[in-house]
């Protein structure tokens, strides 16, 4: 009995210490609390960004290719000035997304606008030359949809 005595008030004593160790008070030196580094919200903050611009770009270039595509299908039937029309809205749109291409994606943006810029331009004129128009539509249209599937690619 004399042992255990003598062992109670240790364990009490050790058990009051862990106690006091696991309360995990502000100021706790074993489990500090971990604030988020600035780096880290910079990181956050321009995946947002990434993921915003992302989405615009795959927003503005399924609208431009629409637009293309219902060219390519109302062509032959419209006026030269819905024509005009159309062509001056292909370049609103266009417009929108335009630098975010040429900045995230250089190589399509070259490559769209060897279409894209001729079929504006054509389709602006007075009298636009639809067979001209027709090639430069299609070609836009095929770069565009190769752009978006460089969008879905992680």
């Amino acid at each position: 009995m004399l042992k255990l005595n003598k062992f109670i008030p240790f364990l009490v004593l050790c058990m009051v210490l862990m106690a006091g160790f696991g309360a995990g008070g502000k100021n706790d030196a074993l489990h500090p609390v971990r604030e988020p580094s600035v780096k880290a919200a910079q990181k956050d903050s321009v995946n947002d960004s990434d993921v915003h611009t992302a989405k615009e770009l795959k927003s503005g270039s399924v609208k431009v290719l629409s637009l293309i595509e219902s060219m390519i299908k109302k062509m032959k039937l419209s006026s030269d000035a819905e024509i005009n029309s159309m062509g001056a809205e292909a370049e609103r749109k266009w417009d929108k997304i335009e630098k975010l291409v040429e900045k995230k994606y250089p190589q399509d943006y070259k490559n769209i606008e060897q279409s894209l810029y001729p079929l504006i331009a054509e389709a602006k004129k007075k009298k636009p030359d639809r067979q001209k128009l027709g090639e430069f539509s299609e070609e836009t249209r095929e770069k565009l949809i190769l752009f978006q599937s460089h969008l879905n690619q992680p």
